[in-house]
């Protein structure tokens, strides 16, 4: 009987197209400068399907003398929206691989991986742009906050003080007063993400290199006028703010008005402080709004996948040679179809060619978040 069985699953999976002749290779190093990665350090590999984790498979291994792993026999062929990624937790602090697709044309995958030892200092941590969006609205100004975190050291910082639930804070979102209807988005998780009096704290640990966060969120403005401040908790060297009040006006401290720029034929002012310290204020004045009352939901930490609908999105470049520069690009359709498949699909190839340098850091922000938009 179980050779029947045995049959008649192999001839199941022979029908559909699935073989299991993948291999995934690789190789773990340490990034921090003096360390070895431990001997016989264990990986896990993990499958994911539609963005989810499949719960129902997980492999594990461990790295030869040299610190290279190997998975053989996988699955090839099973879905076009899968793929794989290996993973180590390394005291305490879980590293992962890039993403990995197998199919009958590419059966074989490299997927490498880079732990770091551990750091309780925040003093390589910065922001290096952060992007203020306000859109006045009825009642409202509606906030989109887009920062480039970056740590420039070579450790993983996992920051100090603990929260209630005993995670500890890496970093903490100051946000103005009147700050409702919180909303997290890219870079930011609901289970590291814990609200505080005056904004929410992040939990997630802050590794070495780059990292793009945006969340957004509701101000009252039930007068004609209103003034209000954002305080930094990191030092941010570059503070843009673009406005696009069509009858109102901004002014504030720390800020250099610059040339309007347009975006789809509507007018945005956009002004900048830069070298801003940890414990800054910026104090920001608008005039001329609509003054309407407004009325909103109990305040609460919603984890949205997408961000604030706008005219216009702008993204940041963090060029070579430690220059920063800010771009502006328009929000441009990037596919013919809203089917789910093809969407994942799109992701993961986006994924692979900025992984292989073929595509810039720019424009792989830009299209990535136009196509997560989509699977909502």
């Amino acid at each position: 009987m179980k050779k029947i069985y045995y049959y008649l699953i192999a001839t199941v999976l022979f029908l559909s197209g699935i073989t299991f002749a993948g291999t995934i290779k690789g190789k773990v190093t340490n990034g921090t400068a003096g360390f070895k990665i431990p001997k016989n350090i264990e990986v896990e590999l993990s499958r994911f399907v539609d963005q989810k984790q499949d719960e129902d498979f997980k492999l594990k291994t461990t790295v030869d003398k040299n610190g290279f792993f190997t998975f053989k026999d996988l699955a090839v062929n099973v879905d076009s929206g899968s793929f794989y990624q290996p993973s180590i937790l390394y005291k305490a602090v879980g590293y992962t691989g890039k993403k990995a697709t197998l199919s009958a044309e590419n059966p074989s995958a490299v997927s490498d991986i880079i732990i770091y030892e551990p750091t309780n200092s925040d003093s390589l941590i910065s922001t290096a742009i952060q992007h203020y969006l306000i859109i006045p609205t009825t009642g409202f100004l509606e906030i989109q906050e887009i920062l480039l975190l970056e740590n420039k050291g070579d450790r993983t910082y996992r920051g100090t003080i603990p929260t209630e639930s005993g995670k500890f804070i890496t970093v903490n979102y100051k946000l103005p007063k009147a700050a409702g209807n919180i909303s997290i988005g890219y870079g930011l998780m609901s289970c590291c993400v814990e609200p505080a009096d005056g904004g929410f704290y992040d939990t997630m640990e802050i590794l070495p290199g780059e990292k793009q966060i945006s969340f957004t969120y509701k101000i009252k403005a039930p007068n004609k006028t209103i003034k209000f401040s954002r305080e930094f908790s990191l030092p941010t060297g570059e503070f843009d703010v673009f406005f696009y009040g069509k009858n109102a006006k901004l002014s504030g401290d720390k800020l250099k008005e610059l040339p309007d720029q347009i975006v789809e034929n509507k007018v945005v002012k956009t002004f900048q402080a830069v070298n801003l310290k940890a414990g800054d204020k910026v104090i920001m004045n608008i005039a001329g709004l609509t003054g309407e009352p407004t009325n909103w939901s109990a305040i609460t930490l919603a984890g949205v996948a997408g961000v604030l609908l706008l005219v216009g999105i702008f993204v940041f470049l963090k060029q070579k040679k430690g220059k920063v520069t800010n771009k502006e690009y328009a929000v441009k359709e990037t596919l013919d179809t809203d089917d789910r498949d093809v969407i994942l699909q799109r992701i993961i190839q986006l994924d692979e060619k900025y992984e292989t340098g073929k595509l810039n850091k720019t424009e792989y922000l830009l299209q990535r978040n136009k196509l997560k938009d989509k699977l909502k």
